[in-house]
């Protein structure tokens, strides 16, 4: 199919909750959204609450929260020693 990656906006993850209720599968779901059926599995897999139920509002909350949390710390702010040296040098 080839879709172009982007990520899912609050719309689209309302209609997974909707398409979920009315009991599509996840290839349905992402025929209509046109999507890949890999892209609504992990949105899926990423936003499950414990009670293995799919939550727009929550989801889109965790996705922005997710989009600005950096992936790596910084070796000075991790690294105490190192970072005292860096300044003193």
């Amino acid at each position: 199919m080839g879709y172009l990656y982007s990520q899912l906006c609050e719309t689209e993850r309302y209609m997974i909750t909707c398409g979920l209720r009315a009991g599509h599968s996840i290839r349905q779901i992402a025929l209509s959204l046109q999507r890949s059926a890999s892209c609504i599995s992990r949105e899926l897999r990423r936003n499950r609450s414990t009670d293995n139920c799919y939550d727009a509002v929550l989801a889109d909350k965790h996705a922005k929260e997710r989009r600005y949390k950096p992936r790596r710390e910084k070796k000075l702010d991790v690294h105490r020693g190192l970072r005292h040296y860096v300044v003193i040098k």
